[in-house]
């Protein structure tokens, strides 16, 4: 009987341990109604997400002399955002910029799509860091984000097979919402390791760079 895990829409098999890299990609792209598998956890077909943002100011003296700074909330979470503009537009370099968030944003998809294949894996996954970073070319017609680079070092406890958490990194790439969602090259390189490794040994399947649209 095929389980259904709400977080990754993926159909998996009975014992997580059945999953194996060459097929593990598979499950975590197929998407499913989970409500005609299961009463016990039924999940929407559709999700939403509101976001509140507050400007006040006057842009009355012109482009050089507006406030850039603003608020965003996002319900139901309490915390709000103080939010501005990329310093070089006149912003506050203090303040997370637009440009920073979709980055971030990025960054955290991958890493928790990650996380949910390699639980289902029973992967044992200790830390997590990535160092991200966004290029914009201002002479992009139109000038967008062109490409995130994506540098996450994994931990994983001693005598996981590391080939298989670099199966399992691409397939939480295919799986992530946000990817899927963007436009802009991503480009993954892991860093991969045995906890309790020593920083100057060679890390074993470290990123090659490769190229995800």
């Amino acid at each position: 009987m095929a389980r259904v895990d709400g977080a990754n829409c993926g159909v998996l098999p009975s014992e997580p341990d059945e999953l194996s890299p060459p097929t593990v990609g598979v499950y975590a792209a197929r998407c499913v109604d989970a409500a005609s598998l299961t009463k016990e956890a039924p999940v929407a077909r559709t999700h939403r997400y509101t976001a509140r943002l507050v400007w006040e100011g006057s842009t009355g003296p012109g482009y050089a002399g507006y406030d850039r700074a603003h608020r965003v909330a996002t319900p139901p979470a309490g915390a709000e955002l103080a939010v501005s503009a990329d310093p070089t537009f006149r912003g506050d370099a203090a303040l997370v910029n637009p440009e920073q968030l979709l980055l971030a944003a990025a960054s955290s998809c991958q890493l928790l799509s990650f996380l949910a294949l390699a639980a289902q894996a029973r992967v044992d996954v200790v830390a997590y860091e990535d160092d991200a970073e966004a290029v914009m070319p201002m002479d992009a017609t139109p000038v967008r984000i062109t490409r995130l680079t994506l540098r996450p070092t994994v931990t994983v406890t001693p005598g996981t097979d590391l080939n298989r958490v670099r199966t399992l990194i691409d397939a939480a790439h295919e799986s992530c919402y946000i990817a899927n969602t963007l436009t802009a090259d991503i480009v993954i390189e892991p860093t991969i390791e045995h906890l309790g490794e020593r920083p100057d040994m060679p890390q074993a399947e470290p990123g090659n760079g490769d190229v995800r649209s």
